[in-house]
C-alpha cells in the first residue's frame, strides 16, 4: 500500500493536486492500482510488458547511436566492436 495523496503531499511538501496527478499517471502507466475506498497499491508488473518496454528503450538508444555513427562515417564493424566491449565490460 502506498501513502495517501494527502500524506504523501505533506511529506514531499508539494500540492495535493501535483501528488494526485502523479498517482493518476502511475495508474495510467500500470505501475500503481487504485482500489476505491482503500487507497493506492503497487501493481504487479507483467514481465512480458516490462521486457518489451526495455527492448523498445534499447532500440531507441541504438537507433540514435547508428544515426550518429552514420553521420560520422563510423562503420558497422566498429559499432559492433564497441558494443561487444561494452557488453563484456562488467563480466
Amino acid at each position: 500500500m502506498l501513502p495517501s495523496i494527502r500524506i504523501l503531499a505533506k511529506d514531499l511538501r508539494c500540492s495535493v493536486i501535483t501528488t494526485k496527478n502523479a498517482y493518476e499517471e502511475l495508474v495510467k502507466e500500470g505501475y500503481v492500482k487504485n482500489v476505491p475506498s482503500k487507497g493506492f497499491y503497487v501493481a504487479k508488473v507483467n514481465k512480458d510488458i516490462a521486457l518489451e518496454e526495455q527492448l523498445n528503450r534499447i532500440e531507441d538508444l541504438m537507433d540514435k547511436a547508428v544515426t550518429i555513427a552514420k553521420m560520422n562515417n563510423i562503420n558497422k564493424k566498429t559499432l559492433n566492436e564497441m558494443l561487444n566491449i561494452l557488453y563484456e565490460e562488467d563480466k
